[in-house]
């Protein structure tokens, strides 16, 4: 109404000014969200195109690493296919080091490390299925990320963190069950682990190594032999978690 009610030039020239800024931020918005290019994937490769997402049309079997991603805002999505792996040493079902990578309902099986996040930023491991392999999900010196709602079973670890930078993680609502060690933390601090159900493994949390500060909030640990099982770290918080069947809910090593 204000600009309806104006006569003058510098009124005009104002209005004239406002709509000029408007549509610049409107040609500006419209262009920083454009739709990531789509692409159809029928094998391995290496992921370099940024802003895209690959789509699996169907299961592939490899001896070898099947995805690198070598750039940012990259989304790899499964569509309910399964990448096969020898259990060679050293291949990666999917391997990343960017900033904002997504991968999602995608089964992994049979790999040295089933998804890799090495030094990766804002990322997220979402509805995935990963099993047979030594380390199921695989995150280390990585921030600001997120693991959640995967289903981990039948790995030497089924999620591994290490090193967590700066920016916290957080490893929520997953389903982890039947490894060897169900979560790891190895030398981290300030990650958030809630929601998980974690059953059946040796060690249903494994916390070693000088992690520190972590958060083990309203999860359920359930038929594990150990829980909770501490080694040299400190100062965590476990708080509403649920126990139920396990041969030791929480064991310390240093105080045996």
């Amino acid at each position: 109404n204000s600009w309806q009610s104006t006569n003058s030039s510098s009124g005009a020239l104002e209005a004239n000014t406002l709509l000029a800024e408007f549509r610049s931020s409107s040609f500006d918005f419209l262009y920083s969200n454009k739709q990531p290019e789509q692409n159809l994937s029928l094998n391995c490769g290496i992921l370099n195109q940024p802003n895209s997402v690959i789509m699996l049309q169907n299961n592939i079997t490899t001896s070898s690493t099947c995805y690198t991603i070598t750039v940012d805002n990259v989304t790899l999505n499964g569509n309910g296919y399964t990448i096969f792996g020898d259990g060679g040493s050293a291949d990666y079902g999917v391997t990343t080091t960017r900033i904002n990578s997504t991968i999602k309902n995608l089964k992994v099986n049979g790999f040295d490390r089933g998804i890799s996040f090495s030094g990766a930023i804002n990322s997220f491991i979402f509805n995935n299925t990963v099993q047979n392999s030594s380390r199921g999900i695989y995150m280390v010196n990585s921030q600001g990320s997120e693991i959640s709602e995967n289903n981990v079973s039948n790995n030497t670890d089924g999620i591994y963190i290490q090193s967590s930078g700066d920016t916290p993680n957080k490893i929520i609502n997953n389903t982890v069950h039947s490894n060897t060690n169900g979560i790891s933390s190895i030398g981290s601090y300030t990650n958030t682990y809630e929601g998980n159900i974690i059953l059946n493994n040796s060690a249903g949390f494994k916390i070693t190594s000088g992690a520190s500060n972590e958060i083990i909030q309203a999860n359920q640990f359930r038929g594990n032999n150990y829980g909770i099982y501490l080694v040299s770290t400190s100062e965590n918080l476990l708080l509403n978690n649920n126990f139920s069947g396990n041969n030791y809910s929480i064991f310390d090593e240093e105080i045996i």
